[in-house]
């Protein structure tokens, strides 16, 4: 499965995703999904908290990394997709937001309000 990364490079200012606030609002947009807040308690380990989703046939992994600036996807392209735009709209407008592959080979910029369908065509146009 493809690997996707959504983040963004924190600003002077130090702003970065509050844990509580993506937690509650994961579990409120996607309450169907598995969630486990301890993530990778190794130390050194960059997985703050992760989950898991799936519908129909298809499912995605996701961490927020240690840092609070990105989210990690690996999974199907479409719920990919889903939890990018999601994720873009937790960061103020004012920020910017790349999605990427693991490479970061291929890489757009989110603009706010973008939608699953956008991220799909804006991503699709860069391969």
């Amino acid at each position: 499965m493809p690997r996707y990364v959504s983040g963004f490079e924190p600003p002077a200012d130090g702003w970065s995703v509050d844990r509580g606030d993506f937690l509650d609002r994961l579990a409120r947009a996607w309450p169907r999904a598995v969630v486990d807040p301890i993530g990778d308690a190794r130390p050194g380990g960059v997985r703050d908290a992760t989950w898991t989703y799936a519908e129909r046939d298809l499912a995605v992994e996701g961490w927020l990394q240690r840092g609070h600036n990105a989210i990690v996807l690996d999974g199907d392209d479409e719920l990919v997709a889903q939890f990018a735009a999601w994720f873009r709209k937790l960061v103020p407008d004012e920020i910017e937001v790349v999605f990427a592959d693991e490479g970061y080979w291929a890489h757009v910029i989110l603009p706010p309000n973008v939608t699953p369908e956008d991220v799909m065509r804006l991503y699709g146009d860069e391969d």
